[in-house]
């Protein structure tokens, strides 16, 4: 049978007196492949967008254009996610944006959703509902990452349209032309999707905008699973297993360190997988790494 998990939000208005309910609905069926998922209660956009816009002060007739200087990222959800942000953000800084700490003092805020149990859907969806308030005031944009936009992109663009894009990580590279676009288009418009595929293949990881204690870093050594557990959806969403290659690990070690990381802590959905995927021509194991990082 199904098992329905239901979390809320709530957003309010401008005077803080009236508050519009959310409710998030996700029905699993069975096993971590088999699932279907329904926004239609979330936010109820379609049937109540105008009181939806009119509670966060927005209208479709009205566009805050401008040049964005400043990015906020919302982070939110586990070590894989992190990196994904500090990349994202490294990529950012080496086109000329400004990152910045606050949301609040931002031109675009984006918030990098996780999607793994039922308390971190609603933390997300809240964030997402906080930043889109801020452009009431401040920001010009609004991007939804992270495993929520990969899990149920076309839903967030179909139920929340006062969202400016959603981006999943196959299209992280092209982030920043996607907030340029966001800066410059005119008039109402519903949220740019992009996706792309799950299994992603590697890039360099050690230009980064490091959020977390600047003596400590996470380095991913592999990404997916191939695990068919039945309370789990996260091959569905973060793809295949596989392994970063050695010498990427390796560069990657070097980089952080000449930075002043003194502390390296590996990450994976399964890290003792690590090298099993590699077969005959590489039978380095995880144990053969660990030796050669700690040398």
């Amino acid at each position: 049978a199904a098992v329905e998990l239901s979390a809320t939000a709530l957003v309010k208005d401008r005077d803080m007196s009236a508050r519009v309910p959310l409710a998030l609905l996700l029905f699993f069926a069975g096993s971590s492949h088999a699932y279907v998922q329904t926004f239609s209660s979330l936010v109820r956009v379609r049937a109540h967008s105008r009181q939806v816009r009119g509670a966060l002060g927005l209208r479709a007739e009205v566009a805050k254009n401008g040049v964005a200087s400043k990015i906020a990222l919302v982070a939110l959800g586990c070590p894989k996610n992190t990196v994904d942000a500090e990349v994202m953000l490294g990529d950012l800084k080496k086109r000329g944006f400004d990152i910045v700490r606050r949301p609040r003092d931002a031109d675009v805020v984006i918030v990098n959703t996780c999607a793994f149990i039922e308390e971190a859907k609603t933390e997300s969806v809240q964030a997402v509902l906080e930043a889109v308030d801020l452009k009431k005031s401040s920001a010009k944009g609004v991007v939804i990452t992270g495993c929520m936009a990969q899990r149920y992109a076309q839903e967030l663009a179909d139920e929340l349209p006062e969202v400016d894009a959603v981006v999943g990580f196959e299209k992280y590279a092209d982030i920043g032309n996607q907030i340029e676009s966001i800066i410059t288009k005119s008039g109402f418009a519903m949220p740019e999707v992009a996706v792309g595929s799950t299994d992603v293949p590697f890039r360099p990881e050690w230009e980064r905008v490091r959020i977390t204690q600047q003596h400590a870093a996470f380095l991913r050594v592999a990404e997916g699973c191939d695990h068919k557990c039945t309370f789990c959806a996260i091959p569905s969403w973060r793809g295949r297993f596989r392994s970063k290659s050695f010498d990427a690990i390796m560069e990657e070690a070097r980089e952080l360190v000449a930075t002043g990381v003194t502390e390296l802590n590996l990450i994976a959905e399964d890290t003792n997988q690590w090298g099993q995927d590699f077969g005959a021509a590489d039978k380095r194991r995880l144990a053969a790494l660990l030796h050669s990082l700690a040398g």
